[in-house]
């Protein structure tokens, strides 16, 4: 600390810091609604949109679905980069596509088109 309350740093490999009055807590303007504010408005927007939108049970039960499995999956890719190595979370990342095709074929209870199996294929040869 030097004579007016400021720590400095003096690692050679940063730059000099200065941080202001070491002993008071730093003050933050935004709280946690705050941050989130464009999100929850982003949020409102596109419920609104989806109930305007003319459609059956059906499909607003998918669309809650595939809400929640993109939201899940957000999470999951940003938790993966926390805890795997980048090499398995480029694996996993790039095998999203067949697992989307997969999933498409299983929900909606379609058969598996030619071009759809040759790009399963493709996906498999080109991870392994």
């Amino acid at each position: 600390k030097d004579d007016n309350n400021k720590e400095q740093c003096t690692d050679l490999l940063m730059e000099p810091v200065v941080a202001e009055n070491i002993d008071k807590p730093i003050e933050s303007s935004l709280t946690i609604a705050t941050r989130f504010l464009g999100v929850f408005y982003a949020l409102v927007s596109t419920f609104i949109f989806t109930i305007s939108i003319k459609s059956t049970k059906q499909e607003i039960f998918f669309l809650f679905i595939n809400v929640f499995c993109t939201t899940s999956g957000i999470f999951a890719y940003y938790l993966a980069y926390r805890y795997l190595t980048l090499p398995d979370v480029i694996t996993i990342r790039f095998t999203q596509v067949i697992w989307t095709a997969i999933i498409t074929t299983v929900l909606y209870r379609e058969k598996p088109s030619i071009p759809m199996i040759v790009a399963i294929l493709l996906t498999t040869i080109g991870v392994i």
